[in-house]
C-alpha cells in the first residue's frame, strides 16, 4: 500500500443528514428572544479528521471540533442526538451562543461541504494519485502525480482501486500504440471497493468489493445487444484507448463492475479478469476444446498460459506447455501440465512429435508471436487449430499456404472475450476450480521498477500494483 498517504486523507464521515435535521430543529426551538444577537465573529473552524479503530478492525472517521469548549471529538453516531444546549457551537466561522434563527441555510452549506452524497461512503479530500504517461518511451516516462478525481455519470460506479494487475499491454501502450491520447493512464485489471453509485445504478451499492471487466464497449449496438461485446466497433481494453486503473479512483459503467466473494482478496481478484477471459474465449469460444484432446500452450509463466493450463485440465485435456528455466518448468507441472518443454534448449515441434508419437496436437494456444510461430504451426496435427491472441515478440510472421491447405489447418484469431464468458470463467474462479497466480506486488509509486521487472520476463504469474 502507499504508506505516504494517511487513512484520514482518504476517509470521510458517514452520512449525518439526520443529525443535522435534529440540530436544526433544536436551534429553531431554542432561538434567543433578541434576534439581533445572532452571532459574534470568532476564529474560523479548524477542519481536521482523525480516526478510531472499531471492534472489527475498521476505521471510524471523526470530526474534530477544535474550537468547542471541551475540544471533544464527535463521531458520526453523535449526530443522532441533539447537542447540549449549554455548549457553544462554532460552524464555518460563526459562533452560536444559544441558537440561531434562520440557521437552515448554514446547515445546508455545512452538509454540502462536509457530508457525502446519497449512495457514498468514502471521500477523497485531495486530488487522487495516478500514474500517467505524457509521452511514449521507456519506464522513465511513467509519472506518479496528482490527477483530478473522475466525475461520475448517473449510469456509472466510482471504484476505489485497491489492486491493478499488469499485462504486457501496459508495456506496448507505454512504448506507443495508435489511438492512445496523451496524457494516459495504463492498467487493465482492477479490483477495489465501490465508493459511490450513480442515480441509475440499483444493482450495486457502496462498500461492495468488486473487480472490473477490463473492456470498453458501447453496450447498445447490435453486437453488444447480442452479447458479442468483443465485436463492438468501440471495443477496446481498459488502459489501451481509454484510461485504465493505475490510479486511486476510477469511474466505470455499472455493467463492467462485478462483486467478488470475501474469499478472494483484491490482489487475487485483479489477477483474474483479462487473462482468464482471454484463455477461456480462446479454448472454448474459438478452438472448441473437447475432453481428451492434446493442447500445446506457449509460455507457461504468462498470465494467459497459467489460466490456459488450468482451463485445459478442467476439460480433461492432455497439456503440453513451454517454459524457459527449471523454476518455471516445475511451477508449470504444479499447475497441472503433463509435459513441459524448455523452449530455450529444445525445439518445440520436435518434442511435441515425440510426445504425441508423431501425430501432433489438436490445439495450439499461441500468444508469443514471431519467435514461436513456425514451431507452433509445425506442432499441429492434420485438421488441427492454432488460436492466437497476441504478438509479444513481434507481429510479422510467414506462412506456407501449401502447408495450411494440404493439412487442412485452422488459424483462429481471438480478442479478449464477452461479458458472458467472463462471468462464466469467474464462476469457476469463485468456486476455487481455477486459481490466479501472483508473482510480485509493488506499490503504485514504484511502477517504474515493476515495468523493468516485467520486461526481464523473470516472473511466473501476475505482477500487481497497489495504489
Amino acid at each position: 500500500m502507499n504508506g505516504d498517504r494517511s487513512i484520514a486523507a482518504k476517509q470521510k464521515p458517514r452520512v449525518i443528514t439526520p443529525g443535522l435535521l435534529v440540530l436544526n430543529q433544536w436551534v429553531l426551538q431554542t432561538r434567543p428572544a433578541n434576534p439581533l444577537s445572532w452571532w459574534t465573529r470568532r476564529k474560523p473552524l479548524s477542519r481536521h479528521f482523525g480516526e478510531e479503530r472499531t471492534e472489527d478492525g475498521g476505521v471510524e472517521p471523526q470530526w474534530w471540533m477544535s474550537h468547542s469548549p471541551d475540544g471533544r471529538s464527535v463521531s458520526s453516531t453523535d449526530w443522532q442526538h441533539p447537542p447540549d444546549t449549554a455548549r457553544k457551537l462554532n460552524l464555518n466561522g460563526l459562533h452560536l451562543s444559544a441558537a440561531v434563527p434562520k440557521i437552515t441555510p448554514l446547515l445546508v452549506h455545512f452538509q454540502e461541504a462536509f457530508c457525502p452524497k446519497k449512495g457514498t461512503y468514502d471521500y477523497h479530500w485531495s486530488p487522487m494519485k495516478a500514474v500517467r504517461i505524457h509521452q511514449f518511451g521507456g519506464p522513465e516516462v511513467l509519472t506518479y502525480e496528482d490527477v483530478p478525481d473522475p466525475k461520475l455519470r448517473k449510469d456509472q460506479v466510482l471504484v476505489r482501486v485497491r489492486a491493478c494487475a499488469m499485462n504486457h499491454l501496459d508495456l506496448f501502450v507505454r512504448r506507443g500504440l495508435p489511438g492512445v491520447n496523451l496524457p494516459h493512464i495504463l492498467g487493465s485489471d482492477i479490483a477495489g471497493e465501490i465508493v459511490e453509485v450513480g442515480e441509475y445504478v440499483t444493482r450495486l451499492k457502496p462498500q461492495q468489493r468488486v473487480l472490473v471487466a477490463p473492456m470498453h464497449f458501447c453496450n447498445h449496438c447490435p453486437k453488444c445487444v447480442a452479447g458479442l461485446q468483443n465485436q463492438c466497433r468501440e471495443f477496446t481494453v481498459l488502459g489501451n484507448a481509454v484510461d485504465g486503473g493505475n490510479c486511486e479512483l476510477i469511474a466505470l459503467p455499472a455493467v463492467n463492475v462485478i462483486p467478488i466473494p470475501d474469499a478472494l482478496d483484491f490482489n487475487q481478484a485483479a489477477s483474474v479478469p483479462l487473462v482468464f477471459v482471454t484463455a477461456w474465449h480462446m479454448l472454448t469460444g474459438r478452438a472448441a476444446i473437447r475432453p481428451g484432446q492434446t493442447v500445446l500452450i506457449l509460455g507457461a509463466n504468462s498470465g494467459v498460459g497459467i489460466a490456459a493450463i488450468q482451463i485445459a485440465k478442467m476439460f480433461n485435456a492432455r497439456v503440453i506447455t513451454t517454459a524457459g528455466d527449471d523454476h518455471k518448468i516445475e511451477a508449470a507441472r504444479e499447475l497441472g501440465a503433463d509435459y513441459v518443454i524448455n523452449h530455450y534448449q529444445q525445439k518445440i515441434s520436435q518434442e511435441v512429435r515425440k510426445i504425441t508419437n508423431f501425430e501432433g496436437v489438436d490445439i495450439v494456444l499461441e500468444h508469443v508471436g514471431a519467435a514461436t510461430w513456425d514451431e507452433s504451426v509445425k506442432s499441429l496435427k492434420a485438421a488441427g487449430s492454432l488460436v492466437t491472441c497476441g504478438a509479444t515478440t513481434g507481429p510479422k510472421v510467414e506462412l506456407d499456404l501449401r502447408f495450411l491447405f494440404s493439412r487442412q489447418l485452422s488459424l483462429l484469431g481471438s480478442y479478449m472475450g464477452t461479458m458472458s464468458e467472463l462471468n462464466e470463467v469467474l464462476s469457476h474462479v469463485f468456486a476455487g476450480r481455477l486459481k490466479p497466480v501472483i508473482d510480485h506486488i509493488f506499490p503504485l509509486k514504484d511502477i517504474r521498477i515493476a515495468h523493468e521487472y516485467m520486461e526481464k520476463s523473470q516472473m511466473f504469474g501476475k505482477i500487481v500494483l497497489n495504489p
